[in-house]
């Protein structure tokens, strides 16, 4: 999305693209801080490994990776996060996101408890899909080697009524990944393993 006018955005390049770290700040305050630069190599295992060994066998690095950001101070983003984000052909990455979102809404958007405008959408990161049984259809996902990403998890740690909407959104919205490593294909094979 554009930055909202008045509003200081931070945009994760992280929840995107294959980087180990880094984000913009769109802001329309001049920043007089002198801020060092961040250093990924060492951030890049999790990263590297997936593309040899999978996803699977990297996630607990990847998870490791997560954690260490977590308290960072404010730097410039890495050499190397900056390198990477440079090769990236965004126009090619917002058409496959679009088809690929698309494609899952023609055919998921009557059991979609989401209500979507695809007209305001500017480029998605997730097809976010709401159904009653949306825990166990991710279970068999994950199971099937289609990572889901489970937003909110400290909603049901934090909120005691069991029944609450928020409790009910954590558990049953499938963040179903459409991104640029994915074709229609691949859509397809999840279509088969929801419905």
């Amino acid at each position: 999305m554009k930055p909202i006018n008045n509003c200081d955005t931070f945009y994760s390049a992280r929840k995107f693209f294959g980087v180990p770290d880094g984000a913009y700040l769109f802001s329309e305050k001049k920043l007089h801080a002198e801020l060092e630069y961040d250093y990924s190599n060492i951030r890049m295992e999790h990263l590297l490994g997936r593309i040899e060994e999978g996803a699977e066998k990297y996630y607990p690095k990847f998870k490791e990776n997560d954690d260490s950001l977590i308290g960072q101070p404010i730097k410039k983003m890495s050499k190397l996060t900056q390198s990477l984000m440079k090769n990236i052909d965004y126009d090619k990455v917002a058409e496959i996101r679009f088809n690929n979102f698309n494609y899952l809404h023609s055919k998921l958007k009557d059991a979609n408890e989401i209500i979507i405008d695809t007209v305001s959408i500017t480029v998605p990161m997730v097809y976010p899909y709401l159904v009653k049984n949306g825990s166990e259809i991710k279970k068999k996902l994950i199971s099937n080697k289609i990572f889901v990403a489970t937003f909110w998890p400290n909603v049901r740690e934090w909120d005691n009524d069991k029944e609450s909407y928020e409790n009910y959104l954590a558990a049953n919205l499938l963040a179903i990944p459409i991104d640029q490593r994915y074709c229609l294909d691949e859509m397809e094979k999840i279509l088969e393993l929801i419905c």
